[in-house]
């Protein structure tokens, strides 16, 4: 883990950090301490739940760099974790580091890299396009992305990425997925755009490695004031089973009063300690009303299913036995399916620009199974949390070397 890691941190400090500013820049940095009080019904997520009580310490440190044409944005936490599970204690229940940068090349030219590392023991936290749970074990995920956007004109754009996602459960092997994107977007009216694009996907293991290619058409249509909707899909190519589609379609409202997002997804992804990608169908929302300047409340809703045809583990065991012959591949069905639900409210207090007081009440459940992930047909899980967050804010300008002070409090 720790040279992939090392690797990856290696490329985000030589791209992330601008070698000279040529303009005023302006630095803000925001350390925190959260304590959080946890009643967890279902601490190992088993169908014969075990109820904990537990406390997180959670440090962290938030920065933020802005230049004329460069913002660097980066976030760093761990979890200390105490709980009446002796078994649970620990001072690295999880870290997390987070790093986004932006580089305008040109007026019209942006570069861009994102990259995030997590390390956690509920590997259900990292399981981010499927929402599923998983036993407690020591798991961590690396994803780096780098890409670039052009502009032509005033309104046409065109643009691509690459992502690298390594994951990875302990004592486990390690999965790779890497997702190739290229985009075209025309911009035919006032309120409406169309794009063409391709998604290209590679799936690693130590088994065999999997691709597909999706050519995707998209539409997006402004709505109103805040409010947009995009539709996207097309044919999706893939070695390991035959062509099906590929789609997505969600609805976003961000205005003073409310911010909305109401997502579906009809794809492929990958999930911890599944060999080979997984097929995905999920639906989510999220709403959040600012009730009044200091008080804000939410709510978090959503429904997979996730199926997988396992036929690479199920034909390596049995060929290993004797039983079946390579002929016989396509008869081998090993599928596994899970239905996970899940919902989450949400509220929160900033009496003063200093801390803020927040809770939330979380709901889980699943039905069905996933091989190594989860052994139990149906779980059930429900969480409750209050935490409150200690956060000064230190914001500085910074001017170029003989303009001024090299630096001074921002007014």
């Amino acid at each position: 883990m720790r040279r992939p890691f090392a690797q990856a941190l290696a490329v985000i400090v030589t791209l992330g950090v601008p070698a000279a500013a040529s303009a005023q820049s302006n630095i803000t940095l925001v350390p925190s301490l959260a304590v959080m009080s946890v009643y967890d019904d279902n601490l190992f997520a088993t169908r014969q739940s075990d109820a904990g009580q537990m406390l997180v310490l959670r440090p962290s440190i938030d920065a933020i760099y802005e230049a004329s044409q460069m913002k660097v944005q980066g976030l760093a936490s761990f979890d200390m974790l105490r709980s009446n599970h002796p078994s649970l204690n620990t001072l690295d229940a999880r870290r997390t580091a987070f790093l986004d940068t932006k580089y305008r090349t040109t007026n019209a030219t942006t570069l861009s890299l994102v990259s995030s590392y997590d390390q956690t023991e509920t590997p259900g936290e990292l399981n981010f396009d499927t929402g599923l749970l998983g036993s407690r074990q020591r798991a961590w995920r690396v994803q780096l992305t780098p890409g670039v956007s052009h502009r032509i004109g005033e309104r046409t754009t065109v643009g691509g990425s690459f992502d690298w996602i390594a994951e990875r459960l302990e004592g486990a092997e390690q999965m790779d997925l890497q997702v190739v994107r290229g985009n075209y977007g025309r911009r035919v009216t006032s309120r409406d755009t169309f794009t063409v694009g391709l998604v290209a996907r590679r799936f690693i293991d130590p088994i065999s490695t999997e691709s597909s290619t999706a050519a995707l058409v998209g539409y997006t249509r402004e709505l109103g004031f805040g409010t947009e909707l995009t539709v996207q899909g097309g044919p999706r190519f893939a070695s390991y089973k035959a062509t099906e589609p590929e789609f997505l379609a969600a609805l976003t409202r961000r205005t003073n009063r409310v911010r909305l997002l109401v997502d579906y997804w009809h794809g492929e992804t990958i999930v911890l300690g599944i060999h080979g990608p997984v097929r995905l169908d999920s639906v989510s929302g999220r709403i959040s009303w600012p009730l009044t300047r200091t008080i804000e409340v939410g709510a978090h809703a959503g429904v997979s299913d996730i199926s997988t045809l396992d036929q690479r583990l199920a034909v390596a065991n049995i060929v290993h036995a004797g039983e079946v012959s390579l002929a016989d591949f396509d008869n081998v069905d090993d599928r596994r399916e899970v239905r996970a639900y899940r919902g989450t409210l949400v509220a929160s207090w900033k009496p003063h620009d200093l801390y803020t007081v927040a809770a939330s009440y979380g709901v889980d459940l699943q039905q069905g199974t996933l091989r190594r992930l989860i052994v139990e047909p149906e779980v059930a899980r429900y969480v409750f949390r209050v935490s409150m967050t200690i956060a000064p804010r230190i914001s500085r300008f910074i001017e170029p070397a003989g303009e001024g002070p090299a630096a001074r409090p921002r007014r």
